[in-house]
């Protein structure tokens, strides 16, 4: 069941993104620059898997 499947998609992104993004306030360059970097590739390939990879599933699942 996919719809069972996106808030932990979601909050589990989002998640990440938070954790990763708080990296960015780090006095560290290289750590400043790693939490960005990781915030937003996990932002998109949260983004990717909302519009393209769940639906793609919903789409595959067979009817009952």
């Amino acid at each position: 069941d996919v719809a069972g499947v996106v808030k932990p998609v979601l909050l589990a992104g989002l998640t990440a993104v938070s954790g990763f993004g708080s990296l960015a306030l780090a006095r560290n360059p290289a750590l400043t620059g790693l939490g960005i970097a990781c915030a937003i590739g996990i932002f998109w390939s949260l983004v990717a898997t909302i519009f393209f990879t769940l639906p793609a599933m919903a789409a595959a699942e067979p009817k009952r």
